[in-house]
């Protein structure tokens, strides 16, 4: 569907000749009514008046208050609530909104997934450089710490007041300290 425009005014032309003109809906028109368009009930085709008293009446607006803000009488509002474009335009809104919340949810749900995956991957590769430690400890003949199994020596190792610490149970130690007192 093509819109054109010749002076100044909007006709809607078909695909190809013979093709009878499709109406689809304009996703902003409810949008535009509530931020305060000086629309009214006479510029809109009857097809558009069910696609706004729909929106209109989702977004929890009374007839009385769709009749004021579209200029227009309340008669014409309920008969227009009443027909059956409107009840159809009406579901459409409904599923639609339906769908969005559902797919916001799904995207926060795989974002939290990633998030968990990518946890789970780093304790993974953790635990793989520290299994490579304890390796690279058993073949030099180096001695492990008894509480991390890291060797203690070289790069792992420092000293204060004579005695050997290892560096991997001392970064744990800070970890956990600066955890607690975030807390």
């Amino acid at each position: 569907m093509v819109g054109v425009v010749k002076h100044g005014i909007c006709q809607r032309v078909g695909y190809a000749a013979g093709v009878p003109d499709r109406w689809e809906p304009d996703e902003q028109l409810v949008a535009a009514v509530l931020a305060g368009s000086p629309r009214t009930m006479a510029d809109l085709s009857a097809p558009d008046r069910c696609w706004l008293v729909a929106g209109l009446t989702l977004a929890r607006l009374t007839a009385e208050d769709i009749a004021d803000r579209m200029r227009c009488s309340l008669r014409l509002v309920r008969t227009i609530r009443a027909e059956d474009m409107t009840q159809v335009c009406l579901r459409m809104q409904e599923e639609t909104e339906h769908f969005t919340d559902e797919l916001r949810l799904a995207r926060s749900e795989h974002k939290a997934a990633l998030a968990s995956v990518a946890a789970v991957t780093g304790e993974r590769d953790r635990l793989r450089h520290q299994l490579d430690r304890l390796l690279d400890a058993h073949v030099v003949g180096a001695p492990a710490c008894p509480k991390c199994g890291t060797p203690v020596a070289g790069y792992n190792a420092y000293q204060w007041r004579e005695r050997t610490f290892c560096r991997e149970c001392h970064r744990r130690r800070q970890s956990s300290y600066r955890a607690k007192a975030r807390q």
